[in-house]
């Protein structure tokens, strides 16, 4: 393995921990753990682009952030069916919007 393939899986793998990060982190905190992580901004700015090359690029915006979006479970039973679909992926009709194909 060269020195390039050694830095590219590197990069994935700090790709991954902040992609579980963002999700379960306060902004302050992945920012230290990033910079401890990546000391140089050359570094961020190579992870920003393994990033980029992650993202599917056949989605809307809404669809991949829709989780971002999503209200924390309330307490009680799970809820099923239509409730299921609105606590996880929030407001599905700005989803379908998104997801309609545009009138060229």
């Amino acid at each position: 393995m060269t020195a390039t393939d050694e830095y590219a899986e590197h990069l994935a793998e700090v790709a991954a921990d902040l992609v579980v990060r963002v999700r379960d982190d306060d902004p302050e905190a992945n920012l230290r753990w990033l910079t401890a992580t990546l000391p140089t901004e050359r570094e961020r700015l190579d992870l920003l682009f393994v990033l980029a090359a992650a993202v599917p690029d056949d989605r809307p915006w809404l669809h991949l952030t829709a989780w971002a979006r999503t209200a924390p479970p309330a307490s009680g039973p799970p809820a099923s069916g239509p409730a299921l679909l609105a606590e996880r992926y929030g407001d599905l009709r700005a989803v379908a919007a998104e997801l309609r194909p545009k009138a060229a």
